[in-house]
């Protein structure tokens, strides 16, 4: 019966190498003893019976995948061919190169954009939001929806919005949605709370090194692209100076700089135009006011307390 040569392989030629080369270099540092024939079909044979094959590399097919969608690298495959960020790709048989893995790279990437969104005074509880968390069947979600998708132009535009509608109605789950497609667009965007920022200030005047300066505050309001001016007009009474003098000085200069703005307001129209003053809605303009008033408490998740 003849002994059959299992057929050859870029791998297991490598491997059957990879074989040789050791026993050589065991051969050298060893006293000589008679060893059986160490031809390629012999190890080839050896290899193929034992079951060991040499480590299959990714190629540069599977690398262009995983960069489209860095999801399809799994947990196996990432532990086999990730080393401190890097996969061995084969880019043609018995050649390959170094190239950054995409699944770290898409964890930094949301480590990041993390990091920017917390920096621009989102809330935790906000930073996984997603349009999906709305119900986009109710008006005007899925008309505020599409302007978002185009949020360059309405920055460069320098078109203003103002959300009003009782708590819970998803005025802030709007606005910061538009923050995160500025951030994502490579503007700058805040979130500013002006009734806490004007307590801040307040506490500044006391002198004790508490709070923030006026100045600071208004400087603050000023860089972004995009001013986020949540839950206007819930300030205290004793901070309503403070509020009116900021919020003038802030909307003058962003006027000037052709920087547009999104308040979120619980109150009606006639009431914030009263709050603002013509002065100050003059400085938002060109302006859309968009009532937000679907009938849905998105604050009402209808889970049980464990209580």
């Amino acid at each position: 019966m003849t002994a059959t040569t299992p057929p050859m392989t870029p791998e297991l030629a490598e491997a059957a190498h990879s074989y040789l080369r050791q026993a050589r270099a065991n051969a050298r540092t060893q006293a000589p003893t008679r060893r059986e024939g160490s031809s390629l079909d012999v190890m080839l044979g050896k290899l193929a019976a034992s079951g060991n094959r040499a480590p299959v590399l990714p190629t540069s097919a599977d690398l262009d995948r995983w960069k489209t969608n860095p999801a399809l690298l799994t947990d196996e495959q990432h532990a086999r061919s990730c080393a401190g960020g890097l996969i061995e790709v084969e880019t043609e048989p018995g050649h390959s190169v170094a190239a950054p893995c995409p699944r770290c790279a898409a964890a930094r990437r949301e480590v990041t954009l993390r990091e920017r969104l917390t920096a621009a005074g989102i809330a935790a509880r906000y930073l996984d939001l997603e349009w999906a968390g709305l119900d986009t069947s109710h008006a005007p979600f899925s008309r505020l929806q599409r302007s978002t998708e185009n949020i360059r132009e309405i920055i460069v535009g320098n078109d203003s919005l103002v959300l009003t509608g009782p708590p819970g109605s998803g005025k802030t789950q709007v606005a910061v949605l538009a923050a995160k497609a500025a951030l994502a667009g490579n503007f700058s965007a805040l979130v500013v709370n002006l009734g806490r920022l004007a307590l801040d200030v307040r506490e500044s005047y006391q002198g004790g090194g508490a709070g923030i300066t006026e100045r600071a505050a208004l400087e603050l309001m000023i860089r972004p692209d995009l001013l986020i001016l949540d839950d206007l007009g819930a300030g205290e009474t004793d901070t309503a100076t403070v509020e009116r003098r900021l919020l003038y000085l802030a909307l003058e200069d962003r006027q000037n700089a052709r920087k547009p703005c999104i308040v979120t307001t619980n109150l009606k129209p006639d009431e914030l135009a009263r709050h603002l003053g013509a002065r100050n809605l003059g400085r938002l303009q060109p302006l859309e006011i968009v009532p937000m008033d679907h009938g849905r408490n998105f604050r009402v998740s209808g889970e049980k307390s464990r209580w």
